[in-house]
């Protein structure tokens, strides 16, 4: 089943499935080009359970998976960078269950994850800084992340399981 919809700057509609990858829809053509997973392929989506879409500014599509990270689709040649959750590396992802993915008006990329808080993207070099709840602090009522939102003041709202947060 489609979890998520979007539309990039090429009038293209990307869907992201449960259990089925990505597909994407040309309506000028009326075809569809399909991403899964394939073991042993490096470049091939990194896990089949799509959980949510994003493009950049800079016309990358962004993939965020439930159990295998996160993916950047490479439109020069037709690919997937994957970027994961490594124990043995702290400025990696924070965990690999990605909930949403948005680009802010500085255009940061913020990743919200199930259980992982929410992490944002270093472009220069390639690491994540992380955000999670703390008991008795401010920040992140839960490390839960269902939505990220910023408004035209700035300011980023996060929805979680166990509330807002801003």
């Amino acid at each position: 089943y489609v979890l998520k919809v979007i539309e990039d700057h090429e009038g293209n509609l990307w869907m992201g499935m449960w259990s089925d990858g990505v597909t994407v829809f040309n309506p000028r053509t009326n075809t569809c080009r399909h991403y899964i997973h394939a073991a042993g392929d490096s470049t091939s989506l990194s896990f089949n359970n799509v959980w949510t879409l994003c493009e950049d500014r800079q016309h990358q599509i962004w993939v965020g998976t439930y159990g295998g990270g996160l993916n950047v689709y490479d439109g020069v040649h037709g690919g997937f960078v994957h970027y994961r959750h490594s124990e043995t590396d702290p400025g990696s992802l924070a965990n690999d269950k990605v909930h949403t993915i948005m680009q802010d008006q500085e255009g940061r990329i913020w990743i919200g994850m199930d259980g992982g808080g929410m992490d944002l993207y270093n472009p220069l070099t390639h690491r994540f800084a992380h955000y999670r709840h703390r008991e008795n602090a401010d920040g992140l009522c839960s490390n839960n992340i269902n939505n990220i939102y910023q408004t035209r003041a700035g300011d980023l709202w996060i929805s979680t399981t166990q509330g807002l947060s801003r």
